[in-house]
């Protein structure tokens, strides 16, 4: 419903939006481009890269109009295509750094225009989802930080008696006879009673389309669920908090929760989950007497229902990486990459699938503790059109 979508008003905020970016001040002069026809504009622009038209939009009241435009919006999404950034929030969560893989440059990307200063807490095609501070825990903002456009929802009551909350958005993309939609998938766990060692996970679904929460399916589990979670092909997946770890999805259209019956490749620590073209993978330290010492990653094989090792890190990255006495990491991935960091590394380490390299990232200056910052990283995929 695009009428419950509220954007910035103020142009002046579409003038600042980074510091870090390598087009001059002369190329933004409205001098240059003011007298370009249009036509010839909405030929050029669907070829410009994300980062260039935030400034862009900046030159005059003309550009704004355009990028404003749905139809320029799906021409854009339909032709320009890249890998999802790699979004961090360093200092406060009113600004983010984000790395752009197709350029390898760091982009700031202001957060502040949401009412309530929030948390960013999920992804997933253009749309992030951010929890408000303490003492504002009934909103939820869902927001595309590159229209600077928002939607505030307000969280059911029964949210509160819940704890180890795990929150996902699915994004629904536009097709030929509906518009884009999302959903707000929120699971929380509770004692079944005193006399159990079991947990109910509970669910909660909100559904852009018709504006409101519904209860959906429940699953028994033995432990809470973590945080780490990974949104794949429909299903949004989690990994249960005590070893040895279990994987359980909840597939999103039919709103019931399965345990997936796939064994556990034996003595990991620092098990994660992510999607990598649709396919759900698991990165984890393989562990000697309790101690990461090789970095690995699996995929999930549906037909046999089993774990399948198809990457292992370099022993010398992993000894760079592991060089900490605890031997923990964190990762960061979606689509064809996967970021690394470690507690006492100063860098981020960076996996392609398709090319099957590893490398290491030049930091942004302003990033001083790479590893806090990708304990919260997100995985964003810059979109216009939702």
């Amino acid at each position: 419903m695009e009428e419950d979508w509220k954007t910035v008003s103020n142009e002046e905020n579409y003038a600042s939006v980074s510091d870090l970016w390598d087009l001059t001040e002369a190329d933004m002069l409205e001098e240059i481009w003011k007298d370009l026809p249009s036509d010839i504009l909405e030929r050029i622009l669907p070829w410009v890269p994300v980062r260039h038209l935030l400034r862009l939009r900046a030159v005059c009241k003309d550009w704004r109009s355009i990028f404003s435009a749905k139809s320029f919006q799906k021409l854009y999404s339909n032709i320009y295509q890249q890998e999802p950034w790699l979004l961090l929030f360093p200092e406060d969560d009113t600004t983010s750094l984000g790395y752009d893989p197709s350029s390898c440059k760091w982009i700031t990307l202001p957060f502040n225009f949401l009412p309530l200063k929030s948390r960013s807490v999920a992804s997933d095609n253009g749309l992030v989802c951010s929890m408000p501070k303490i003492g504002h825990s009934g909103l939820i903002y869902v927001c595309n930080p590159i229209l600077k456009t928002w939607r505030e929802v307000t969280r059911p009551l029964v949210l509160s008696r819940l704890f180890f909350l795990v929150i996902g958005v699915i994004v629904e993309k536009a097709s030929a006879t509906a518009s884009s939609s999302f959903k707000i998938v929120v699971a929380g766990s509770e004692l079944i009673s005193e006399d159990s060692s079991l947990f109910n996970l509970t669910t909660e679904v909100f559904d852009s389309r018709s504006s409101s929460w519904r209860r959906t399916g429940s699953i028994s589990v033995e432990t809470p669920i973590s945080a780490w979670k990974a949104v794949s092909n429909g299903v949004m997946y989690c990994l249960t908090r005590t070893r040895p770890n279990s994987v359980i999805g909840y597939n999103v259209a039919k709103g019931l929760w399965t345990k997936i019956e796939a064994p556990m490749p034996g003595n990991m620590t620092s098990v994660m989950l992510i999607d990598h073209r649709s396919r759900l993978h698991m990165v984890g330290g393989v562990r000697s007497q309790g101690v990461a010492y090789e970095i690995c990653i699996w995929e999930l094989q549906n037909k046999n229902m089993e774990w399948v090792e198809v990457e292992r890190m370099p022993k010398e990255l992993s000894a760079e990486l592991l060089m900490s006495s605890s031997k923990r990491f964190t990762c960061v991935g979606h689509g064809d990459l996967i970021y690394f960091s470690s507690k006492w590394f100063p860098q981020i380490l960076l996996f392609s699938f398709s090319q099957r390299t590893w490398q290491w990232l030049q930091c942004c200056p302003g990033l001083l503790n790479p590893h806090y910052c990708m304990l919260r990283g997100l995985s964003f995929d810059p979109r216009l059109d939702v």
